[in-house]
């Protein structure tokens, strides 16, 4: 993978200065990026790196093609290297600055990696060139090897030193990752960044206590929440100890005053409150489970569960073991339809086939209000399966807004019913949250 050099270059008279490198070793220059590029000489002198150098007009005459400007220097220090340098306007206005965005980003070759100097930009450069950097790993698909900035020492202007400020981009990325896992449920990026950091601190302390083993045991942990999810695996949301170890876990880490990855940390509430309700083999696990789906937008998902949990809870609550069984769910459903239509379908009791529940059904009247519930879920996710091919006409918008409404149907139905206490508990907090968002 080609190395690339980008720097700022600016107008200013600069004076040298010892810069005192990552290794320890000190440099005299009037540039940063000299010393910069001294540092990594070995690595990256050679024809296939370059050297991008984003220059003004007035910066290319003072400092670049002078006698001793830094085009000069830069070929002394690595002959070797591409030398390229990009004219660029002065940022004056927003126009400016996506002007200088579009140079920046077409300049940086695909699929390359990058060094970053931002000691002599201009003003509101070094951020812009941080968020340029982010949004290049995306579309360019770059990876950063260092951000670099040339700190001079206050006291004595004389001497500085050359700081890594790479942290910076990690700390954009954890933003992105946070977000990420706010509104869409994925924590792939949580993980990845926990690991690598997890990585980086035993590779070089050979560190591995138990806050950080915990906190890579977290993040893996709230990485498997959204496939449970997507995929509809009633089962393990029932058994609930896939949600119900996140949060034993974030406690454990609570407890503890240390910590290695401090972004993980910040976002412990964040994850306590979306496992939170989650308990060992409860059913009410079902209705947390729905509210997430809405949460994350996975419309498909909740419609289906919601109208499946519906049929478990129903068995659950006439203590019927076998959740799993066909006949045992198909008479829910045969119930509901009979509700619906009681002169085109057959109830329940009068099949031999679905007899046994059938009868159950009748000694628990609460079952007879989500009939309702279920025959409107049957009818969009009959829709939706069917990708649209039906004679409903659904328009793609109304999904998610339907499935919202009936999830609060069942909520209300719930939370007005003691017949469980879990789901009536359960269903209680839900309602609350969905009123405070």
């Amino acid at each position: 993978m080609a190395i690339n050099f980008l720097t700022f270059l600016g107008t200013g008279a600069y004076s040298e200065v010892d810069y005192l490198l990552p290794d320890k070793k000190t440099y005299k220059t009037r540039y940063a990026q000299e010393a910069i590029l001294a540092y990594f000489k070995k690595k990256l002198d050679c024809k296939e790196n370059s050297v991008i150098v984003f220059v003004t007009e007035q910066a290319k005459n003072r400092n670049w093609c002078c006698d001793n400007g830094l085009e000069n220097i830069i070929k002394n220090v690595v002959p070797n290297m591409v030398i390229k340098p990009v004219q660029i306007e002065s940022i004056s206005d927003e126009a400016s600055i996506w002007k200088l965005f579009d140079t920046v980003i077409e300049n940086i070759p695909d699929n390359s990696e990058i060094i970053l100097d931002i000691t002599h930009a201009f003003r509101s450069l070094p951020m812009l060139g941080l968020v340029i950097v982010h949004f290049a790993r995306i579309v360019k698909h770059i990876s950063l090897r260092g951000i670099f900035y040339g700190s001079i020492d206050d006291s004595n202007k004389n001497t500085g030193w050359i700081v890594d400020l790479s942290q910076m981009d990690r700390l954009l990325q954890w933003s992105f990752a946070a977000n990420s896992f706010y509104t869409t449920g994925s924590a792939r990026e949580i993980d990845r960044l926990t690991n690598e950091q997890v990585g980086f601190i035993i590779q070089h302390s050979h560190d591995k206590n138990t806050v950080l083993l915990l906190e890579r045991k977290l993040a893996n942990k709230v990485k498997n929440i959204l496939p449970i999810l997507a995929t509809c695996r009633s089962k393990a949301i029932i058994d609930g100890s896939e949600f119900t170890e996140i949060s034993t876990i974030t406690r454990q880490l609570q407890s503890y005053q240390n910590y290695s990855i401090k972004p993980l940390r910040s976002l412990y509430s964040l994850i306590e409150e979306t496992t939170g309700l989650f308990k060992k083999n409860s059913f009410a696990n079902l209705l947390c489970a729905v509210d997430l789906c809405i949460q994350y937008h996975l419309i498909q998902q909740g419609i289906t569960l919601l109208q499946e949990s519906i049929v478990t809870i129903m068995l659950h609550l006439l203590h019927v073991e076998d959740i799993t069984k066909r006949e045992n769910r198909e008479a829910i459903s045969r119930y509901f339809s009979f509700l619906e239509q009681p002169d085109s379908y057959t109830h329940p009791k009068c099949e031999e086939e679905y007899k046994l529940i059938g009868e159950k059904i009748e000694q628990v009247p609460e079952i007879k209000v989500f009939h309702q519930i279920f025959n409107k879920l049957r009818d969009i996710r009959n829709d939706i399966n069917h990708a649209g091919l039906t004679n409903q006409n659904i328009n793609a918008n109304t999904f998610e807004e339907n499935l919202s409404k009936i999830f609060i149907e069942s909520l209300t139905i719930f939370a007005n019913n003691t017949i469980d206490n879990e789901l009536h508990e359960v269903a209680i907090a839900l309602l609350e949250k969905t009123r405070a968002v």
